[in-house]
């Protein structure tokens, strides 16, 4: 029984169509949605290789930059009748969504297929791809619209 959805978020349009098809599922199950946003942290990827001098990374930014984006998101559901958890992490965000989904029993993932940093899918792969692939709850891909 599905009472548990997660729906990672960037801002961009697809993962706004997964909060839109997590909505109409939680609303048919009667289901909580948890939004988590993973703002992208080099050091996740590139641990043990030193920056170039003067290049400056602000989690207070990343933060700040993620509860807009969410707070964007949430205007999407915020006439329907479902509790909603906001989540705020930082680092890798594929192992970060598997982790969570993990540690809270999260029974259905439903994210979007292509997110907002097409460099970071080039050299890392996509982060659906890698929650497909290691999540142990089903996994709900939506594509964007044109697809």
């Amino acid at each position: 029984m599905i009472k548990n959805i997660l729906v990672p978020i960037d801002g961009s349009s697809t993962s706004k169509e997964a909060l839109v098809h997590a909505v109409e599922l939680a609303k048919g199950l009667n289901a909580e949605i948890t939004i988590i946003n993973v703002t992208f942290t080099p050091e996740a990827y590139f641990a043990g290789y030193s920056f170039p001098h003067g290049i400056q990374l602000s989690h207070e930014d990343s933060v700040e930059g993620a509860r807009k984006v969410i707070n964007d998101m949430l205007k999407t559901v915020e006439h329907e009748n479902i509790k909603v958890t906001k989540v705020i992490e930082a680092g890798n965000p594929p192992q970060i969504i598997i982790d969570y989904a993990d540690e809270v029993g999260i029974d259905l993932i439903v994210i979007g297929s292509v997110g907002h940093n097409p460099l970071a899918t080039m050299f890392f792969g996509s982060v659906t791809q890698r929650v497909l692939l290691k999540a142990k709850c089903p996994v709900m891909i939506i594509k964007p619209r044109e697809a």
